[in-house]
């Protein structure tokens, strides 16, 4: 599309007919980038209609931005477990504001801070006592598997648990594992001993054999896992609109530069 195009559409923005404007932004959004100078002469227009369509495309495009630059750091293993854990919650509560998740973070941190030296029982005497509980499998509901929700709620998947357990020993010089043992997500400190959400933050002790077969989580996976699960819950709930945000970033993720992979109608046209 020339940039002549590109402002005959922009004109068009300004239209009293919402159905309209929505494919003439469906349009321009195509072209990402090439739009941001046109867009920058026209966010402090007069007209007040076009002034709103403009600040919107621009919003859009930042969001895009992020979650490209989101995808690209987690492929390339470039993304500490709490920044990762924050962004993942922004692509479904994309609302909410990670300073305000940051200030829940600060809270449980000071506290279990209270507990030093940090160790695997005091860690789990701190998130009991703060009444965190695991989900259960069935509850597969998207604030299970967005920090801020769990910050709130208390409630989370085990595995995200696990990574805001080990998130808060990072944080306090203690160096702990996510691993996954018989079926279950759990903390491993390089010696005997587990720690697992789903018991309760039951302390478990385990024999070097089964240490030896214990499977260690990293970052990228982690939230990969997160993601997919948001993923899945946004196809069982037929949300366009998170199917689009989340498997995009799933397939930078992997490899992929588009959800070309999806079957219609979740890809932009039908499949030949």
């Amino acid at each position: 599309m020339s940039e002549s195009e590109i402002h005959t559409l922009l004109k068009l923005l300004d239209d009293s007919n919402e159905r309209n404007v929505c494919w003439v932004m469906i349009a321009l959004l195509q072209y990402g980038d090439k739009l941001q100078e046109q867009l920058k002469e026209l966010q402090e227009s007069s007209n007040p209609l076009l002034r709103r369509r403009i600040h919107q495309l621009q919003a859009i495009l930042k969001f895009r931005q992020q979650r490209g630059e989101f995808a690209t750091q987690l492929r390339d293993n470039r993304l500490e477990l709490l920044e990762g854990l924050i962004r993942t919650h922004l692509l479904w509560y994309d609302c909410d504001s990670a300073t305000e998740i940051r200030e829940s973070w600060d809270k449980l941190l000071q506290y279990v801070r209270q507990f030093t030296p940090l160790n695997l029982e005091k860690l789990a005497y701190c998130l009991w006592r703060r009444e965190f509980i695991a989900a259960a499998r069935d509850e597969f509901q998207p604030d299970c598997f967005c920090i801020g929700a769990i910050l709130e709620e208390k409630l989370g998947a085990d595995f995200i648990l696990c990574a805001i357990a080990a998130a808060l020993a990072e944080a306090d010089n203690f160096s702990v594992k996510i691993v996954q043992h018989a079926g279950k997500f759990a903390l491993w400190d390089d010696n005997v001993t587990l720690l697992i959400p789903a018991d309760g933050w039951k302390l478990s002790q385990i024999n070097q054999r089964d240490a030896q077969k214990l499977t260690q989580w990293s970052t990228t996976p982690l939230i990969k896992l997160a993601l997919s699960n948001l993923f899945l819950i946004a196809l069982e709930s037929n949300s366009f609109r998170y199917i689009s945000i989340i498997g995009k970033c799933l397939a930078v993720i992997g490899g992929e530069n588009d959800t070309d992979f999806l079957p219609f109608p979740y890809t932009t046209a039908p499949q030949k």
